[in-house]
């Protein structure tokens, strides 16, 4: 833990952003987070879905979305990625 928070002051992120990344790295990596997020029906959006739509919102080019969605895919289910993949696939500029 001690190598993360040296390694989140060397990227020059605010306190709130780093107590956010070391609370992210030990519940969510487990699954533990959103069955938590899920059991209180607090809502959440996870990460690749995020990715998605910001490709609906405009605010990434398709080409970006999927460079985006790669570099997570360590970090999400197989299922997820999937999914926003297949999105992703069959997404038509209007």
């Amino acid at each position: 833990m001690k190598k993360c928070q040296r390694l989140l002051t060397l990227m020059g992120m605010v306190r709130q952003q780093r107590e956010l990344l070391i609370f992210w790295k030990r519940f969510y990596i487990d699954g533990l987070f959103i069955k938590r997020l899920r059991l209180f029906d607090i809502p959440y959006i996870t990460p690749s879905v995020f990715i998605a739509m910001l490709l609906k919102n405009g605010k990434l080019t398709l080409k970006e979305a999927h460079k985006k969605l790669d570099s997570l895919s360590p970090f999400v289910s197989e299922d997820e990625y999937n999914a926003v993949k297949l999105v992703l696939e069959n997404w038509r500029t209007q």
